[in-house]
This record gives structure tokens, C-alpha cells and sequence, in this order.
């Protein structure tokens, strides 16, 4: 019985060993092709010239390029994070049990062994797998665990810190890019703010110049209400202020505020402004050369009445 178990053990560690050798090397899962290349900062590349910056539809395309790079590094920085962690898990288990394996080796004058107790958790069996180990194989002899088993492990173990070191790597590229990519996306929206500045600030002019005028409007419109109410102003100015001329005045008054107005929110153009200007200065002056000539008219008529009354008082007599 004891002669079958060691032929038994015998075939199985020359099976294993001849597999060991003949067995193509298989594409290990700690080989990952996925390449990350470095990318550099290149603003100040893609915007040299003055009107580049000034571009805003260059500008806002560039800002979207950016920002999809950087959520796409930090989406793939996650994951490789993850796995990195995974690994670094599955290197330490299994180098605990290869620890306990070996002790349990040395320790033991047993003929046949089996790997299976050591590594029962599904990602060590995986990764012995990768380079031709199996738990199912139960039963080893002395020389197939030394010649085989430990060096296999210890190809395994280096096989996984080289990938470990290789996810580092390209963790830490992936790192250096999405920093280049924020970079980039700082300089891109300090461009833009920089491109709008200037209208930023002729808007908050607009926005001061135009509550003065109205502030300056409701003040005096306030006072004139609170002189009529209180008496502070008197009834000939009232009637002046309500008579032709001065209703003529406060229209004018009101339309040339607005216009004003119109012309700080740029509603009207600087020629309609100076065809508007134009008419109510045209205006003005010719009410003022007509009432020069009305009155001019109703003198000479008094003068005629006159002479023509002293003529009839002359014919009379």
C-alpha cells in the first residue's frame, strides 16, 4: 500500500515537472499592455497669439477638452487604485503562505505534500495558475516542491511585485497628466476671465451710471413734490412749471434723461444719438427764435393799435 502511494506520488511530481517544462509560457494576466503616455501642458502652445486668447469659441472647445481629460484620468486613476490595492493584498496572502508552506516543509519528513490548504482563497489559485501551478495537485513529492512548487512561487511573487511596479508607474503618470490637465484648464479659464474683464467692467460703469441718473431723476422729481406739499415753493413757479413752456421744459428734461439711459445700455447707436440730440436742440432753438418773432409781432401790432387810435382821436377832434 505504502509502495502504490509513493509510485502514485512519483508519477504525479514527473507529470508536473515535464508540464513545467513543456508547457508554453502563457500570456500571464500580470502582463498589462495598457500603455499611458505622459501628457505634457501645451496652452501656451495652442494659444501663442494674442487673438488666440481672445477666441472664446477656441477657447470654451480647449476648456471641454480638458475637462473630459481629467474626468477620464481620475475615472482610470480610481480603478488602477483599486486594482493596485487588490494586488497588494494578494502578494502579502500569498507570501504568508508561502511562509507556512515552507515551514510545514522543513519541518515535516512527509514524502508527498499538497499545496491546496495554503492557497484556498480563488485569486492566489488564479495566480498560480499564470505560471503553471494547480492546487489540485495533491499529492508532491520532496523533489517536485523544491525543484518546482518554491520556484514557481517565487517567480509568481516576482511576477506580481514587477506588475505592482508597473501600475505604480502608471498610476504616477496618470497623476502627472490630470495635474497637467488642471493646469491647462486654470490657465484656459483665467484667459477667459481676462478676455471678458473689460466688458465686465464697462457693464458694472453702465449699471453705476444709470442708477445715478435715475437716482438723480427721483431726487429732484421728490423735492419738487415735497416743496408743493409743504408751500416751500411758490404759486407763480407752480404756474410756470404748468404753463406751455415749462411743461416744454419737464418733457424735454424727462426725454433727454432717457435718452441718456439709452445711450449708457448701448440701446442706441452713437448716430441715432446725434440724429435724437440734433432734433431736440433744432427744436428748442426755433421755439425760441418763434417766440422772439411772436413777440416782435405783438409789439409792432400795439404800436399800430396806437397809432391807429391816435389818428381816429385826431379826426374826431
Amino acid at each position: 500500500m505504502k509502495l502504490k502511494k509513493f509510485i502514485t506520488g512519483f508519477f504525479v511530481s514527473l507529470v508536473l515537472i515535464f508540464n513545467s517544462f513543456a508547457q508554453p509560457e502563457q500570456p500571464s494576466q500580470m502582463q498589462d499592455d495598457t500603455k499611458i503616455d505622459s501628457l505634457r501642458s501645451d496652452f501656451g502652445e495652442r494659444f501663442k497669439q494674442s487673438e488666440d486668447k481672445t477666441n472664446f469659441k477656441k477657447l470654451r472647445d480647449y476648456r471641454g477638452e480638458k475637462e473630459n481629460l481629467i474626468l477620464s484620468y481620475s475615472a482610470r486613476f480610481k480603478s488602477l487604485q483599486s486594482d493596485i490595492k487588490a494586488l497588494e493584498e494578494d502578494v502579502a496572502n500569498i507570501q504568508n503562505s508561502t511562509t507556512r508552506l515552507k515551514q510545514r516543509f522543513d519541518n515535516s519528513s512527509d514524502s508527498a505534500f499538497s499545496i491546496a490548504g495554503f492557497f484556498n482563497f480563488q485569486s492566489a489559485q488564479k495566480h498560480l495558475l499564470s505560471v503553471g501551478l494547480s492546487v489540485d495537485d495533491t499529492r508532491l513529492n520532496r523533489k517536485a516542491m523544491t525543484e518546482v512548487v518554491f520556484p514557481k512561487i517565487n517567480e509568481l511573487i516576482s511576477n506580481l511585485n514587477a506588475k505592482l511596479k508597473s501600475m505604480n508607474d502608471r498610476i504616477n503618470t496618470i497623476s502627472y497628466n490630470i495635474n497637467n490637465a488642471q493646469t491647462d484648464l486654470n490657465l484656459c479659464l483665467s484667459t477667459i476671465d481676462e478676455a471678458l474683464a473689460p466688458e465686465y467692467k464697462e457693464l458694472q460703469l453702465k449699471i453705476g451710471l444709470g442708477y445715478t441718473v435715475l437716482l438723480t431723476l427721483g431726487l429732484i422729481i421728490l423735492l419738487l413734490i415735497v416743496g408743493i406739499m409743504t408751500n416751500k415753493i411758490s404759486l407763480d413757479t407752480i404756474k410756470t412749471l404748468m404753463s406751455d413752456g415749462g411743461l416744454q421744459f419737464v418733457t424735454i428734461f424727462i426725454l433727454m434723461i432717457a435718452i441718456i439711459l439709452f445711450g449708457i445700455l448701448n440701446i442706441l447707436e452713437g448716430k441715432e444719438l446725434a440724429a435724437i440730440l440734433a432734433g431736440i436742440s433744432g427744436y428748442i432753438l426755433g421755439r425760441g427764435s418763434k417766440s422772439k418773432e411772436e413777440k416782435a409781432c405783438e409789439k409792432q401790432a400795439k404800436i399800430n393799435d396806437s397809432e391807429t387810435k391816435e389818428i381816429k382821436d385826431i379826426q374826431k377832434t
